[in-house]
């Protein structure tokens, strides 16, 4: 309704949002750097390594890694593995977009690489101390979940260790950089929004993922190569460094050139 759209501008302009403070997103070489420093032998934090590594193949938000309003923890039950160890299946069965609540499997393919997302998955999973298959997926050792307060603070810390500045990087930065480092590498803008699960009714009809594209994004992230397909109808991604790339802008990764 036009009349609708034109009193809602009207009221934004009245009343606008407060500035957001910026996030930047957490790019492939930043998170081997914090994964690296976190397995460092006099701390060796597997489960933080893990729930990282898993946001950041799986384009996850943070509160379906960590639980939210919108959805609850991950637990053990939702993870499933290959029988040839190619890849884990994650379910969320309730996500921030998942209005009507009908579940999506997230699938992240193994590269072979030292952090390699599907390896540490099977660490965390085999060597966890509650097994029930209601028990969290990323649980400490007393069996309670990993929080979004913690992850929160897990990146604050890994800032502060890695001389970078803490206001600048937020739990989302994760699935922001793996957007960003996915524009940078020259992924098609339809594999990008098919992975991140951007809503758009031309991806939803037109856009499927393969095993192989799976397989290529994960070994493409782990080694830097630049992941070659077939031209996007969407056209080509634009040349865009990724540290003028944040939230409030990531939009312009999509555009035509």
């Amino acid at each position: 309704n036009p009349q609708i759209e034109a009193m809602m501008k009207s009221y934004r302009r009245l009343k606008p949002s407060k500035p957001r403070a910026p996030r930047l997103p957490a790019v492939y070489p930043i998170l081997k750097r914090w994964c690296l420093w976190l397995l460092h032998p006099s701390r060796a934090r597997t489960t933080a390594t893990s729930l990282l590594l898993t946001m950041f193949y799986g384009f996850l938000r943070p509160g379906e890694a960590t639980g939210s309003e919108f959805s609850p923890p991950p637990v053990r039950a939702h993870l499933s593995f290959a029988n040839d160890g190619s890849y884990v299946t994650l379910h969320l069965p309730e996500s921030k977009t998942d209005i009507y609540r009908l579940g999506v499997d997230i699938r992240i393919a193994s590269n072979g690489s030292d952090l390699c997302p599907v390896h540490f998955l099977r660490i965390i999973f085999d060597g966890a101390l509650f097994k029930d298959p209601s028990a969290p997926l990323f649980q400490h050792p007393s069996g309670a979940p990993f929080l979004y307060s913690e992850l929160a603070f897990l990146i604050h810390d890994l800032c502060v260790h890695n001389g970078l500045d803490p206001k600048l990087y937020k739990p989302h930065s994760i699935r922001i950089g793996a957007a960003t480092t996915a524009a940078v590498l020259g992924f098609p803008a339809d594999v990008i929004r098919t992975l991140g699960r951007w809503s758009s009714s031309c991806y939803q009809l037109y856009t499927r993922m393969t095993s192989e594209r799976f397989a290529a994004v994960s070994s493409s992230f782990a080694s830097s190569r630049p992941f070659s397909l077939v031209p996007s109808e969407f056209g080509n991604l634009l040349s865009i460094p990724a540290t003028k790339i944040s939230f409030e802008n990531i939009g312009v990764i999509f555009s035509r050139p």
